[in-house]
């Protein structure tokens, strides 16, 4: 009996010694999990305070984007008022020294200050018998002048905002700014002739690339292209200007060829030689390639007959064109003179056209048969006519006389259209 009852005392014992152990294993269970909901609860207030600082960042970088706007838009507004006060200024004084030259007194020779002959000192009074002394006059200014003479209605106007386009409009901005800046004179410096500059880019591409930079003259930081007018221009150059011009300035400049006169063929040279850098003697190699074969020869004919080796390009672009003038003279000459011996060998059989009011089937015939409808000649329009009267139809000739003519009007209206 005993024994039985020390084993059930036993089971009890285990039994709660094992309740022990499972209710202190779940209360660690417990106690993990607050710890994991402490600290998400700790990670999440974190992320809030994150958030809440990224939003004030946001509105601080808005806040200063807003605030470099309008700086921007005060220092424009305040550089023109600065230019039309300048404006105001400079015309005030020109007025003053006018003024002054006009009232100055120039003395007379008390020999020749006669009463009623030389009128007398104004500065003198003469009832009191007091004498005030002449004002100083001031320095005439040298005609001529400087730069900061130019009458105000003489000066450039301040150019068009850039519109971004590059190549040429950019180019031709550049140079309207700097003629602009020129006739101020010393009123631009250099800081003045950027910030003048920068302010004047007008919207998109143009205002892009000026914005930092503006950032940069606010803030009195320094920047590569901030360091003189000349870097600046550069900087807006490379940004700007046409990266192939130079390439295709080289292959126009060869592919050129002299079709009208030496003159037209001398002008285009010069424009394709403005985006070059080459050797003069690169360049009169191929200017000499371009001219015409009968001026070519005309050239070589020179070199046989004095030394050339010293001409410069400009010399033998002048003798080019003399050349080509003669030639055109004496080609002009030679037809007029063959054309007359031809009026005057073939005049009791002219088929020459008269000049005269030309019907409008006629001018719908020769519009169907693709010939000119002022003079009926083949091989051009009318507004490339030659003639400055309308031409009647010519009476019909038979046979082989009637082609003669026909090709001989031909060949006239072709060489007309040659040389010109």
């Amino acid at each position: 009996m005993e024994a039985s009852t020390v084993n059930i005392r036993q089971q009890v014992e285990s039994a709660a010694q094992n309740a022990w152990t499972a209710a202190n294993s779940s209360q660690l269970g417990v106690n993990e999990q607050i710890k994991t909901q402490n600290a998400i609860d700790k990670l999440s207030q974190q992320m809030d305070t994150i958030v809440v600082a990224m939003g004030a960042m946001g509105k601080q970088v808005s806040a200063a984007l807003n605030k470099q706007e309008e700086a921007i838009k005060k220092l424009k507004a305040d550089t023109e008022t600065l230019q039309e006060t300048l404006q105001v200024v400079e015309e005030r004084v020109s007025n003053i020294d006018i003024m002054d030259q006009d009232h100055q007194w120039e003395p007379e020779a008390e020999s020749s200050r006669a009463q009623g002959i030389i009128p007398q000192d104004p500065h003198r009074d003469l009832h009191q018998g007091k004498y005030t002394p002449p004002r100083t006059p001031k320095p005439h200014r040298k005609e001529g002048g400087t730069k900061d003479e130019i009458p105000k209605g003489a000066r450039a106007k301040k150019p068009e905002a850039f519109n971004g386009k590059r190549g040429q409009e950019a180019e031709i901005f550049l140079m309207k700014m700097e003629i602009y800046f020129n006739d101020y004179g010393t009123a631009f410096d250099n800081n003045r002739k950027m910030a003048t500059f920068l302010t004047n880019m007008g919207e998109g591409e143009a205002a892009k690339w000026a914005k930092p930079l503006l950032r940069k003259i606010l803030d009195e930081e320094p920047h590569e292209y901030l360091a003189n007018w000349n870097a600046l221009k550069n900087a807006f150059l490379l940004a700007f200007s046409d990266p192939m011009k130079k390439e295709r300035a080289i292959q126009n400049i060869h592919k050129l060829q002299q079709t009208g006169s030496a003159q037209h063929y001398v002008t285009a040279f010069r424009t394709l030689m403005q985006e070059l850098d080459w050797d003069e003697h690169a360049f009169i190699d191929v200017f000499k390639k371009g001219l015409k074969n009968n001026v070519q020869q005309e050239l070589l004919k020179a070199t046989i007959t004095q030394d050339t080796s010293t001409f410069s390009l400009e010399k033998w672009m002048e003798v080019s064109i003399r050349i080509d003038d003669l030639l055109f003279t004496g080609r002009s000459l030679r037809d007029n003179g063959s054309s007359g011996n031809q009026d005057r060998k073939f005049q009791p059989k002219t088929t020459q056209a008269k000049v005269g009011i030309v019907p409008s089937e006629v001018i719908q015939k020769r519009r169907e048969e693709g010939r000119c409808i002022k003079c009926g000649r083949r091989g051009h329009r009318m507004r490339e006519c030659k003639f400055k009267e309308w031409q009647q139809e010519p009476q019909a000739i038979k046979g082989k006389e009637a082609k003669i003519e026909e090709v001989k009007e031909e060949e006239k209206s072709s060489d007309l259209e040659s040389e010109n």
